[in-house]
């Protein structure tokens, strides 16, 4: 009598549902030749797992892979979770195989803000997909070495990281906020690669300390001294137990690669784990998969041959573009890309998506909020809000799922915002926080009448109380038109009386 594994039946069942069939004999095949696929299973079942050249992304027969922050998480209570990342929804069950940092995780440990690389077994015409897996891996982890709260700079194992007016801060830091860290506190940073090698960082949260990770390209490689350098860091892979990923065998000048370790000695980072991250869309995937990257382009070498996260780009005469032009694709640009990899794992836009940078804050009480329209009212302004708007619950509530749904006349919010040339506000990121007595207000000022100005066609009033931080009355009310300016006061009806007034830096 055949006797199987719980295991092994597993197997089958995963088997099948990635390669679906009909035919009796197809499916004999299959158990007979399932040894085989064995070694492609993933860890997250209790199979034994070959290494690949990302543990945390099983192969499918048709893929759907997605790469870009994570900016809603919905469900829940016996009505499933979902995420949204790039713009679509991804419905998460409990065959989803889910990975942070590289082990299995629950969907819990996903939040906004978060990098992902998620992926479906197949093209869907409906407004959401099922993910079949989700990887989630931070950029840096590690100690502070040191912060400019100046420039909203960190440097984190060598690493230079940027704060952004778009950055989520988990609730494990003290305030949400740089102010919250200091020098020697081990942190965790998700974050997409400028084209110098750093990071915009798009969270931030509290890390175990002595467990190091970073994502970077090599250079200096030295296979006699099996070292190389990510930045200023240097990395010693020479007790590495794990290298996978590389034609070679081993890392080379120009590869984006992940390592992790558990010593740093000196400045020099002993690696444990080192993996190969170049083309990680195209890693596990075959010639005209569809691709969905967000992120930073931090290669640029022409209009047809660029990177973003990590993934070879190239466009032709049939590429799309929406809110520019291929005249704009420059280093540094965000962008969100569509298309279909090549036979050599290079993503062949089919649409290209330039994404503007949030120019104004709103932190204040809200009016009203509208869900058909997808919009909400603060300081008489209104905000409308889309799938990519990242959304954080920060409150003594804490919802994790959280959307605008949840959001109730009063709630006091924080929203960055970017501003198109019809005047329409568009919320990157809304946070909704405990109640402030103040409200603040930061954009560009569009016309001034000492005492008086007005921004976003809201009057701001000063009087003798309000404090000119870094100028005087004089010389605000002189050069501040066209300028951005912050504003911190009180609502005075349908004004704002302000308490303290700056020029953005």
């Amino acid at each position: 009598m055949l006797v199987v594994s719980a295991q092994y039946l597993e197997a089958i069942r995963m088997f099948i549902k990635l390669f679906p069939r009909t035919s009796k004999g197809f499916l004999l095949a299959s158990v007979l030749t399932l040894p085989v696929f064995l070694a492609g299973c993933p860890a997250g079942n209790n199979l034994t797992q070959a290494p690949t050249s990302n543990p945390g992304i099983p192969a499918v027969s048709r893929a759907v892979t997605t790469i870009g922050p994570v900016s809603q998480i919905s469900g829940g209570s016996g009505t499933g979770f979902s995420l949204v990342v790039n713009g679509t929804p991804y419905l998460v069950s409990s065959s989803t195989q889910i990975t942070v940092n590289h082990k299995t995780a629950t969907f819990s440990a996903l939040k906004p803000g978060d990098i992902v690389t998620v992926r479906s077994s197949a093209s869907s015409s409906s407004s959401s997909r099922d993910a079949d897996a989700i990887d989630s891996n931070a950029e840096v982890q590690g100690p502070i070495a040191s912060i400019d709260t100046a420039t909203n700079v960190l440097v984190v194992l060598g690493q230079t990281v940027h704060i952004t007016n778009t950055t989520l801060f988990d609730k494990s830091i003290t305030g949400q906020a740089l102010s919250g860290l200091k020098v020697g506190d081990s942190i965790e940073i998700s974050g997409q690669f400028q084209a110098n090698g750093s990071i915009v960082a798009t969270r931030i949260e509290s890390a175990t300390p002595g467990q190091y990770e970073v994502t970077g390209t090599v250079s200096n490689e030295n296979s006699a001294s099996f070292t190389f350098n990510i930045n200023p860091l240097v990395v010693d892979y020479s007790r590495a137990t794990t290298i996978q990923g590389f034609s070679s065998g081993a890392p080379a000048n120009g590869d984006l690669v992940d390592v992790q370790g558990t010593t740093l000695n000196s400045g020099t980072l002993e690696a444990t784990q080192l993996s190969n991250a170049t083309n990680a869309a195209s890693q596990n995937n075959k010639q005209g998969d569809d691709v969905n990257v967000e992120g930073v382009i931090s290669k640029f070498v022409s209009i047809t041959h660029f990177t973003v996260a990590g993934q070879a780009i190239t466009t032709n005469s049939s590429t799309s573009y929406e809110n520019g032009s291929s005249t704009d694709l420059a280093a540094n640009v965000q962008i969100q890309v569509e298309g279909q990899l090549d036979a050599n794992g290079v993503l062949v836009a089919q649409q290209i998506e330039f994404h503007s940078q949030p120019k104004v804050e709103i932190s204040a009480s809200v009016d009203s909020v509208n869900t058909t329209h997808n919009t909400l009212v603060v300081l008489g302004l209104t905000v409308h809000t889309n799938a990519s708007t990242r959304m954080v619950d920060d409150s003594s509530t804490d919802l994790q799922s959280f959307t605008l749904a949840d959001l109730q006349t009063g709630d006091y919010v924080d929203i960055s915002s970017t501003q198109d040339s019809a005047g329409t506000l568009t919320a990157v990121k809304l946070e909704r926080e405990n109640a402030h007595t103040t409200v603040q207000l930061d954009a560009t000022v569009d016309s001034v009448s000492n005492p008086n100005f007005t921004m976003l066609g809201l009057t701001v009033s000063t009087d003798s109380n309000t404090q000119f931080v870094g100028t005087s009355a004089t010389n605000f009310f002189s050069t501040a038109k066209g300028k951005q300016v912050n504003v911190h006061g009180t609502m005075n009806g349908t004004g704002l009386t302000a308490s303290k007034v700056e020029f953005d830096n």
